[in-house]
Formats: structure tokens, sequence, C-alpha cells
């Protein structure tokens, strides 16, 4: 079961194997009845399912309600109306689980922590969602075996170790490159009145290859070679997730050359390598795909020529089958006949009667 806010509809199934009491768990409620004793065994149960207490913002499915009051023997029809997570009772609940399930609350020695597993564990995968990284965090609780954050916390926690990713990821590029490549990438995103005649920028490279032509692939070819001498090692982006290299590409192809070399030293050069990367493996697809067609059409083109001249032969011999049927009808029909007499009539008309049996 996926960590996170209670969903509204549950299957018996689920009900079933999700918020059904344990013998052990039972013990627990020996000394709770009524309402105290429904209330205690939801957020025993809820803990276990989505890692975190309710609170009293929550829409709770009355058919949990029900599936939990059965198995307990008590009757609470107004439980969801008139129950608080927040009382000074639920917190005394909320401590009698933790213990029982082997969990202690979290503190401000675990905000390092948890940020740093992020950064080493998960964000190198290139999953950045929110949503995911939410999921995943309260898993990381569960197996340390800590109450989790807060929502507003985790995802507060969530976004320093994407700041923090980043900020790495772009320094490890950026220490990764010499001055030449550097000076190179610069160049990319020039002032247009420093920008020389022959000479490819960003602008170009981030122009679509367009349908193939000679000229398409002249302007493929161009590109390709204008990032190639840049330099940049094959083995700078091996590590990275495609993901994450297409995210920074696509910010390159939404900024200015002015917004580019307005940012800092890691990210103007982190990013512009980065788009570079992403773009040169785009051109040799492109080029790669403008020679599939350009051998199709070449293989059309002889296809048809022979096809043509196919067509010219048949009609050469055109009533070709007719004859050949006409023959077989005379042959059997005379056997005894004389073949100058019998066979010769039928083909007496053709110029050139050899070319029916080729």
């Amino acid at each position: 079961m996926g960590f996170g806010f209670m969903k509204q509809r549950w299957t018996e199934e689920e009900l079933e194997g999700f918020w059904t009491l344990h013998p052990e768990e039972f013990k627990l409620l020996q000394n709770k009845s009524g309402k105290t004793r429904l209330s205690f065994a939801f957020m025993l149960k809820h803990f276990q399912v989505f890692c975190r207490f309710p609170n009293n913002q929550e829409i709770i499915p009355q058919s949990i309600i029900l599936h939990i009051a059965k198995q307990i023997g008590v009757i609470e029809p107004n439980f969801i109306k008139g129950n608080s997570f927040s009382s000074s009772v639920a917190k005394v609940h909320s401590q009698q689980i933790r213990d029982f399930l082997g969990f202690r609350l979290s503190t401000e020695k675990d905000i390092p922590l948890f940020i740093n597993w992020l950064v080493e564990k998960i964000l190198p995968d290139g999953k950045d969602s929110i949503s995911f990284l939410k999921e995943k965090s309260y898993s990381y609780f569960q197996e340390a075996k800590v109450e989790p954050f807060s929502p507003m916390k985790i995802e507060r926690h969530i976004r320093s170790s994407l700041t923090i990713f980043e900020k790495n990821l772009f320094l490890k590029i950026f220490k990764s490159l010499d001055q030449n490549k550097k000076m190179s990438l610069l160049d990319l995103v020039a002032d247009q009145d420093k920008q020389s005649a022959d000479t490819y920028y960003l602008r170009h490279l981030k122009e679509d290859a367009g349908n193939v032509s000679l000229e398409s692939i002249m302007e493929e070819v161009k590109k390709i070679n204008r990032i190639a001498e840049i330099g940049l090692p094959s083995s700078l982006f091996k590590d990275i997730p495609h993901r994450i290299l297409e995210k920074y590409k696509a910010r390159i192809m939404s900024e200015r050359p002015s917004e580019i070399r307005g940012h800092k030293d890691p990210i103007r050069y982190a990013t512009l390598a980065i788009f570079c990367c992403v773009r040169s493996r785009e051109i040799i697809d492109n080029l790669i795909d403008f020679l599939i067609q350009v051998i199709h059409k070449i293989g059309k083109r002889s296809e048809n020529k022979v096809n043509k001249k196919i067509v010219a032969e048949l009609k050469k011999v055109y009533g070709k089958q007719a004859i050949l049927v006409d023959l077989a009808r005379v042959t059997v029909n005379n056997p005894d006949g004389i073949i100058k007499e019998v066979v010769y009539p039928v083909v007496k008309e053709l110029k050139n009667p050899e070319k029916i049996f080729r």
C-alpha cells in the first residue's frame, strides 16, 4: 500500500488486508472502551498503513470505521463527526502506538539525514516530482522507524534536497570543464553584434532539422561539428539519467542568450554543456533518420525503374498466356499432327515467338 492521503473506496479484500487487527493488537485495547477504543484502533491501523497519524481534516471512509468497529465490538455511528486527533488523549494514544510499533518521534537531527538520503539515494534516478518524493519519503521513515515530519515540513525538506542536488550536479560539471571548454560554451551565447557570420551559435543549435534534403543534412552536419568543436568529454554525463539531462536541456531551450549569460558560472556552464550533450544525440538521431529516408527513396526509385523495364518486356509479349493455352489445346487435339500444319498457324503472327518461352 502506497503512503499518502486516504482514498475513499476500499474493497473487501483491502479492508481485510489493511484494516484488520491482529491478536497482539487486541491486547492494547483491554483498558479502553466505546469511542476511545475505536479511536485508538483506528489510529493504530492508520499509522501502519500510512506511516503517520490521521489529522482532523482527513475524510475517513465510513467503511473503514464499520470494519474496525465490528472487530472490537463497538458501535459509534457519530465517531467520524465528533472525534479529534489532536486532543490530549489522542497524543497519549500516539505515544502508546509508537512504543508498540518501535517508532520514535522525529527530531531536528533527522532533517540532514533525510535530506542527504534524498540527495544521494533517490534524486540521482531523475524522478523529481514532489508527489513521487513524498511517497518515497514515507517509505524512508517507516524503514527508519521514525514518525515522519508533518506533510508541510516534508515538502519543505524535499524542495531543499532538490536545490542541493542541482547545486551539486552543476558544480561537479563546472569543475570538470577546463577554461577552453568554458570559453567555447560561452561563445554560443555571445552578443549578436559580436557574432561571426560563418559560425553557428545557440540559436542555430536550437533549430529543428526540417524535412529531408541535401540542405537539411548539411545543416545538421554543421550543427554536430559545432558542438564537437567544444570538445566535451563523452564520459561527463555517462552516469546522469537522460530525464535529468532533458530537463536542463529544456531550460536552455526556453531561455534567451542574455538570460543564460546572467546565471552564476556553475549554472551557466553546466546547463550549456548539458544542452550540447542532449542536442548532439538528437542531431545524430536526425542524421540517421535522414539517411534511412534517403536510402528508402533510392530503393523506391530503383524499384520503379526495374518495374518499368519489366512492364515494357511484358508488353512485347502481350497475350502470352492465351497463346500458350492455344498451343496446348492444338497439341492435345492433334497428337499425330505435323508441327508445320498444327502449331505454326497459332504463332505465325508473332515477330519473335522465341520470347514466349523466356
